[in-house]
């Protein structure tokens, strides 16, 4: 059952949009015969210092994307899945966990880490942060025997992702742990701390040396100084804790995982120190990995998850085996007897046949927008291909505004023709660059578009059709709307067109968009794909291109063709608030006040929030 639910969690389109970045970067490694020290494959920040601890796995990346397909890159994912279940098995099974409670954390710490299950460093980090817990807390709680494989895993961790620092932080507080016992632990603290500054001392043999150590703390560093704005660009840098208005699967498994490792661990604390002080002497309750070192891993991962959301993973990773071996013998404990296996599997495979179903059908996928869809091959929504493919044929030569989340794909489909101004590598330059980019597509500093690309000669903008952005680029003479994908837009500088083509004028005609809905046609909107069924089970759907282009026709003071469009997503999702939200808005403007009041409270009840919510109160309100 565990199987088939690792199968059901990874087979699925790839739709990461780092992968291409990593390949391409991969493919500089190899034919330079080095690992970069700058962000080399920016246009403008070429020469900005830049630590490149994931050059192992971009060369991998490249192995897999350039040779046998990126397709492949799926397998590679499922193999690393089944790895990371196996070491969670492994580690709940050696600790004493009862299959029932051990199906069911292990289910609960697959959904908790989800949103990692790509193929990407991350999930080699997730891994191998198993392992290490299964090497630290499930052999011998002396340390003995665990040397070599620590040594060399680390060595693999610290030229793969930055987490490798988590290796030597939790072998450190498995010493610490066992410092607490007093003198009868010192041997075996020692022992885990000399451990602890072996992994460190391997930690640089990396291509940057000391700078390679250092990096994860100079990221962290950067993190604390800019929290607020990464936390409000990036969702996986909010904290934990933080308000979540998608309802992500992914936030509940984690508060599952983290409730039951701290009662399991409190359980088992009481039970053991109950039986040693009824047998007349002292409390044995550390005497086991499930004591104190159990305790400070929940501790350290445990305050990771409070600044950022991204080390839910991590910390479910790590906990679920214990948290099903301390309830499995508290359980034990308490009953005088473990638990029987037979009853105690039938929550968990029910769990796991609702993932299997939801993520066949793809229900449990809803809040990541569907870019993923269950089956093999790469997405055909997530990626900006249809913008990227534009640019390639009509001005391949231009110098190109990306998004930061289209700069990894622009560049791993365009390198080393056309370079993206903004990568995607968040470390490969300045945070304020990266913050006057995030505040021009937000509409945040509208001054910073126009001051970046005059000032890079930057003609051509490939950016996120719905944006605040996108929408002030639509109303100005001076940019020109010459295509849309299913989530990108791309604008070009009409005093551009003259230097870039030599029919510069007669291009404009064919392909100005705003033009060509003036003049009546439906020119350039995509559908989204409809998902069909499975099995004969219906598949989740969104609207989110129909939604997109919506918001631009309004913009553009295209009212027929945004209720079209509107009217497009209400037929594929009925009960979509935003798509209720906006055909509400527009047939408000219609003078339909029976059809707009039904469909703007529908929205609202259906949990509609943001700056769109407050639009439709407000004409609520009017009508």
């Amino acid at each position: 059952m565990l199987a088939v639910t690792v199968f059901a969690l990874g087979w699925f389109e790839v739709h990461n949009l780092d992968i291409h970045l990593h390949a391409r970067t991969g493919q500089w490694i190899v034919e330079q015969g080095e690992v970069p020290r700058t962000n080399v494959l920016s246009a403008i920040h070429a020469d900005y210092p830049s630590v490149h601890d994931k050059w192992l796995f971009q060369v991998l990346a490249h192995g897999l994307v350039d040779g046998p397909g990126i397709a492949w890159a799926l397998v590679g994912r499922l193999v690393l899945m089944g790895l990371l279940a196996f070491a969670l098995v492994s580690t709940g099974r050696r600790l004493g966990a009862r299959p029932g409670a051990l199906l069911l954390l292990v289910l609960l710490g697959l959904m908790a880490s989800r949103t990692r299950f790509m193929f990407r460093p991350d999930l080699v980090s997730l891994v191998l942060l198993a392992f290490v817990v299964r090497t630290t807390l499930a052999t011998r709680p002396d340390g003995r025997g665990a040397v070599l494989p620590l040594l060399l895993m680390q060595l693999l961790w610290v030229n793969v992702h930055g987490y490798f620092i988590q290796g030597p932080m939790l072998v450190f507080a498995v010493a610490a742990a066992w410092l607490l016992r007093g003198r009868a632990g010192w041997g075996t603290a020692a022992r885990w701390a000399a451990i602890g500054l072996g992994m460190t001392a391997v930690c640089l043999l990396n291509p940057a040396g000391v700078d390679g150590l250092l990096h994860p703390f100079a990221i962290l560093a950067d993190l604390r100084e800019h929290y607020d704005f990464y936390s409000g660009a990036i969702r996986e840098f909010r904290g934990s804790f933080a308000t979540d208005f998608r309802g992500s699967y992914d936030r509940i498994a984690f508060f599952a995982v983290g409730a039951a490792s701290g009662l399991g661990l409190a359980c088992r604390w009481w039970t053991v120190g109950r039986k040693a002080r009824a047998a007349g002497r002292a409390d044995s309750s550390t005497d086991s990995s499930l004591g104190w070192p159990a305790c400070m891993v929940f501790v350290l991962l445990g305050v990771q998850t409070l600044s950022l959301r991204r080390n839910m993973a991590p910390f479910a990773v790590a906990l679920a085996p214990v948290a099903a071996a301390t309830l499995s013998q508290s359980w034990a404990a308490v009953r005088g007897r473990a638990a029987g296996s037979g009853r105690a599997l039938v929550v968990p495979t029910l769990l796991a046949a609702v993932i299997i179903v939801g993520e066949v059908t793809d229900h449990t996928s809803v809040h990541e927008g569907l870019d993923r869809r269950w089956g093999w091959g790469e997405s055909t929504r997530a990626y900006p291909d249809t913008g990227i493919g534009f640019i390639a044929e009509h001005l391949p030569t231009a110098g190109v505004w990306t998004d930061f989340h289209y700069g990894s794909t622009f560049t791993g489909r365009r390198w080393p023709e056309q370079v993206a101004a903004t990568n995607g590598n968040t470390h490969g330059y300045p945070t304020s660059w990266l913050q006057d980019v995030m505040d021009a597509t937000n509409g945040r500093d509208p001054l910073s578009f126009d001051r970046i690309t005059r000032e890079h000669r930057l003609d051509v903008a490939l950016v996120p059709m719905a944006s605040a952005l996108s929408l002030g680029l639509v109303l100005r003479h001076d940019w020109v709307l010459v295509c849309l994908g299913r989530e990108e837009a791309v604008y070009v500088r009409r005093a551009a067109l003259a230097a870039t083509l030599s029919d510069g004028r007669a291009w404009l005609d064919e392909h100005d968009l705003t033009r060509r809905w003036r003049a009546g046609e439906a020119a350039g909107l995509l559908d989204t794909p409809v998902p069909g069924s499975i099995l004969g089970l219906p598949r989740a759907a969104t609207a989110s291109t129909e939604i997109d282009q919506t918001l631009l026709l309004m913009t553009a003071g295209e009212p027929a063709l945004a209720r079209a469009r509107a009217a497009r997503a209400l037929a594929l999702v009925p009960d979509d608030v935003w798509a209720l939200g906006l055909s509400g808005l527009l047939a408000a403007g219609a003078g339909e006040e029976t059809s707009a009041r039904q469909q703007l409270q529908r929205s609202l009840d259906g949990g509609l929030t943001g700056p769109l919510a407050e639009r439709v109160r407000s004409a609520l309100e009017a009508l």
